[in-house]
C-alpha cells in the first residue's frame, strides 16, 4: 500500500511540475496560469493532502515511521510497586514493558541490581508468573507508549490474617495454598512463590486452593504474599471465629478435649457455627470438671478432663444447641429431703436428675461425683424412683441436661 501510495504521489507532482513550473515563458504558458482558476488549484490541492493523509497512514501499518524510546529506571510493577526480577527468575524484557504500557522492549537493554530483593516476576505477554527473591531490574529501554495497559494489578500484603478472627494462614508444615490465601483475602490469584514465613510458630488457619478452611495448626504463618487482581471480598466464603475458654449454655463448664475429647465440629456447633476448622483445638494443663460433646453438638458426658482453652469456629449459623445444662451441686431428692446414694448402691445418673422435678430430661453420663465420707441416703432408678434408703457416699455434683 505504501509503494502504490507514493507512486501515485510521485505522478500527481511529476504532472503538476511540468505543466505549471517546468515550463519556458510563452505567450501559451501565460494562457494557461490565466485560465486556471482558483477552484481547480482547490482541487488539486485537496487531492495532495489526500494522498498524505493516505500516506502516513500507510506508513504507519507498517511502522515506516520512527520507534519512540523511553529510558525507565529503577521499572515497578502497578500496584505493589515491586521491582521485576532480573537474573534467576528473569522476567521477559518485552513482557516487563508490556506490564508498563509500552509496545516491547529494546532487546538487551535491561540491567539488574547488585543484591536481591522481593521481586514480580513476568512473562512475555506482561502477565505475572511469579514472586521470587531476585535480583532487579534497574533500568530497560521500552519503546512506543501504548494506550491500553497489559498485564495484572498486584498488591503486597504483610502479615495477612484471614477474615473474621484475623489469625494469620498456615506457611510450613500445614502449609495453605497461596491461591487460596489471596482467595480468601478478595483477589484472583497469588504470585506463585511470593509467601514468606516467619521465624517462629503460632496458630494459624490453613487453606485449600478455593479458599476454603481445612485446618487451624500451630505453624509457622505466612508473613507476605503478592496477590493479583483485586475482585470481591472473600468469595471462598468462610469466616473464621477465635475462641478463648469456650463453655457451654447454661453451666458454663468447660469443653473435655484429651481423655473424653469433644468433637472439634460438635463443640462449634453448640455454640451456633457451622463448623471447626480441624485441629485448631487447644487444651489445659489441668483436669476440671467439664462437657463432652459428639459431633451434633448434643452432651454424650461430664467427664473430668483436660479442657479446651481455644477452637477456631467457622461461620455463625444462629443454630446453637437444643441443650442446656446446668452443674447441681449436693442434690436432695425433693420429697425425702435427702441426698443420692453414689457408690456402693449408686443411684441413676438420669434417676437422680429426673427425681429432682425441675424439668431435667437426663444426666450427662459420667458427671456424679461422690463424697470422702458416707451419709443417710436415698437410692433411685433410671425413672427416679426411690428403690432404696442405704448410707452410702452421696453424690456431691451432678450435670443435668435441659432440652430446649
Amino acid at each position: 500500500m505504501v509503494k502504490s501510495t507514493l507512486k501515485y504521489l510521485d505522478f500527481f507532482m511529476s504532472y503538476f511540475s511540468d505543466q505549471f513550473l517546468t515550463a519556458s515563458p510563452s505567450p501559451d504558458n501565460f494562457n494557461i496560469i490565466s485560465n486556471f482558476n482558483l477552484e481547480k488549484m482547490m482541487k488539486i490541492l485537496s487531492h495532495l493532502f489526500l494522498l498524505i493523509v493516505t500516506f502516513s497512514a500507510a506508513a504507519s501499518e507498517t511502522r515506516l515511521l520512527f520507534d519512540t524510546s523511553y529510558l525507565i529506571k529503577n521499572p515497578t510493577h502497578y500496584g505493589s510497586d515491586l521491582g521485576f526480577s532480573g537474573y534467576n527468575f528473569k522476567s521477559s524484557e518485552t513482557g516487563l514493558c508490556r506490564a508498563l504500557g509500552y509496545e516491547r522492549a529494546a532487546p538487551g537493554s535491561m540491567r539488574n541490581s547488585d543484591s536481591q530483593f522481593n521481586a514480580i516476576q513476568v512473562n512475555s505477554e506482561g502477565y505475572v508468573i511469579g514472586g521470587p527473591k531476585d535480583y532487579i531490574v534497574t533500568q530497560i529501554i521500552c519503546i512506543n507508549k501504548l494506550s491500553t495497559y497489559v498485564g495484572d494489578i498486584s498488591a503486597k500484603i504483610i502479615n495477612p490474617g484471614h477474615p473474621g478472627s484475623n489469625l494469620p494462614y498456615s506457611a510450613y508444615n500445614f502449609k495453605s495454598s497461596e491461591h487460596g490465601i489471596c482467595k480468601t483475602l478478595g483477589y484472583e490469584k497469588a504470585a506463585s512463590g511470593s509467601l514468606r514465613n516467619s521465624d517462629a510458630q503460632y496458630n494459624s488457619i490453613q487453606v485449600n486452593s478455593s479458599g476454603v478452611v481445612i485446618g487451624g495448626p500451630r505453624d509457622y504463618v505466612v508473613t507476605q504474599i503478592i496477590c493479583l487482581n483485586k475482585q470481591s471480598l472473600n468469595p471462598a466464603g468462610d469466616i473464621s471465629f477465635y475462641i478463648k475458654n469456650p463453655t457451654h449454655p447454661g453451666s458454663n463448664l468447660g469443653f473435655s478435649a484429651y481423655n473424653y475429647k469433644s468433637s472439634e465440629t460438635g463443640i462449634c456447633r453448640a455454640l451456633g457455627y457451622e463448623r471447626a476448622a480441624p485441629g485448631s483445638l487447644r487444651n489445659s494443663d489441668t483436669q476440671l470438671n467439664s462437657i463432652q460433646l459428639n459431633t451434633e453438638g448434643n452432651i454424650i458426658g461430664g467427664p473430668r478432663d483436660y479442657v479446651v482453652t481455644q477452637i477456631v469456629c467457622l461461620n455463625e449459623t444462629g443454630i446453637y444447641t437444643n441443650e442446656t445444662s446446668i452443674l447441681v451441686k449436693d442434690p436432695i431428692h425433693p420429697l425425702s429431703g435427702m441426698k443420692f446414694s453414689a457408690y456402693n448402691y449408686k443411684s441413676s445418673e438420669q434417676g437422680v436428675c429426673r427425681a429432682l422435678g425441675l424439668g431435667y430430661d437426663k444426666a450427662a453420663s459420667g458427671s456424679l461425683r461422690n463424697s470422702d465420707s458416707q451419709d443417710n441416703s436415698v437410692q433411685v432408678n433410671s425413672n427416679g424412683d426411690i428403690i432404696g434408703g442405704p448410707r452410702d457416699y452421696v453424690v456431691t455434683q451432678i450435670i443435668c441436661i435441659i432440652k430446649i
